[in-house]
């Protein structure tokens, strides 16, 4: 039945399969098909990504096997940066800004003008043209791992994202 506790996971478990009971503590919903379900159990909450998940409420009781991965490294990762106005998602946008870590996983991305409120959210991967649509940018600026911030001439962040695996 069950293999691990949700707080008992590591990222030194990543890539091993594990199983977890629990209830939905809360979902997310990224796409039609695709929802991110915190399952929590007495130890702590874990993020899980499910593929039609469509029945799933609030305290359902649930049991997820799938394969572990981290949300520490950015390796591999691409860091997107956008204003969260919509009116600043045009095609050619100033305001929006992608980035691929380095193998410390730090990023560095120049270019941004001053903007009261900017999302950024660190993905696994994702596809070409991806950045330039709306719904994708709405949809990263709900997700629960973005983080946002204000940016005045001259600023500097620095950012702790966890990664969002889709």
């Amino acid at each position: 039945m069950r293999t691990d506790y949700c707080g008992a996971l590591r990222a030194s478990d990543a890539g091993r399969t594990a199983t977890l009971c629990g209830w939905v503590d809360r979902r997310r919903e990224h796409g039609e098909h695709l929802a991110f379900i915190d399952v929590r159990d007495h130890t702590g909450v874990t993020q899980c990504v499910v593929d039609g998940a469509s029945d799933l409420r609030s305290e359902y009781v649930v049991q997820v096997t799938g394969t572990v991965r981290s949300q520490r490294s950015l390796n591999g990762a691409t860091v997107v940066v956008f204003a969260d106005d919509p009116a600043k998602w045009t095609g050619t946008s100033r305001f929006i800004k992608t980035a691929r870590p380095n193998a410390d996983g730090q990023f560095s991305i120049r270019g941004l003008p001053p903007h009261a409120r900017y999302v950024a959210i660190a993905l696994d991967f994702i596809e070409p043209g991806e950045t330039q649509n709306s719904e994708f940018l709405q949809r990263a600026k709900s997700a629960a791992s973005a983080a946002s911030f204000a940016l005045s001439a001259g600023d500097q962040r620095v950012l702790d994202l966890p990664l969002l695996v889709r």
